[in-house]
């Protein structure tokens, strides 16, 4: 049922190299580099640079327009948004309160983690968002699904067809079912036209 018509080797390929070179640093999560994976798998990402100060911002802003949204980047996987710590920029001037509290959420409340940079995202105005969580307990476990917080469906059994735009997930999630422990994306439907966009994404493997 999945993959029919598409073809994920490119992003099979790409994605083996990147988890390789986060196992080889000892890391357990990651987030920006799951942007880069799914990008290879043919999703839909909004526009992003990772700032590596508040400076930078600046010019990444400069570059890709606003408004954008402003993230802390972490040496381990964060819900940043129970910190309140993703801030929506649009006007530079904001620049000067969102950076220092992006920050500061983060240090106050994980002060055990390391900084590693800004991911400035380009904001997507929306109508809709979905939350999809993907699991497995066991390198041998097919995994399961669960939408929006609902209970886990066994993966065999998710129509995919309902979503057909998180099809390149699931693929990305069974093809690296040796790594992933877990993966969780969040997608936002743009107001203004009929695509969905991947906003936000965290992934835990195994070791």
């Amino acid at each position: 049922m999945f993959g029919q018509g598409h073809d994920y080797r490119i992003g099979k390929k790409k994605a083996k190299e990147i988890i390789k070179k986060i196992m080889d640093k000892g890391k357990e999560s990651f987030e920006v580099e799951v942007f880069r994976i799914l990008e290879f798998y043919g999703v839909d990402i909004p526009e992003y640079q990772v700032a590596r100060s508040k400076g930078d911002i600046y010019y990444v802003i400069d570059d890709i327009g606003l408004p954008v949204v402003v993230k802390a980047l972490t040496s381990q996987a964060v819900h940043r948004e129970d910190l309140e710590a993703v801030i929506i920029v649009r006007d530079k001037k904001d620049v000067e309160t969102a950076y220092p509290k992006a920050l500061g959420e983060i240090a106050s409340n994980l002060p055990w983690l390391t900084l590693e940079g800004i991911l400035v995202q380009k904001y997507i105005p929306h109508s809709e968002k979905v939350t999809f969580i993907f699991e497995r307990e066991s390198k041998k476990d097919k995994g399961s699904i669960s939408v929006n917080g609902e209970n886990p469906l066994k993966l065999e059994n998710f129509d995919v067809g309902l979503y057909p735009f998180v099809e390149p997930v699931v693929a990305f999630f069974k093809d690296f079912s040796e790594n992933i422990r877990m993966l969780e994306v969040d997608f936002v439907k743009a107001t203004d036209e009929d695509r969905w966009f991947l906003v936000d994404g965290k992934c835990y493997l195994f070791y």
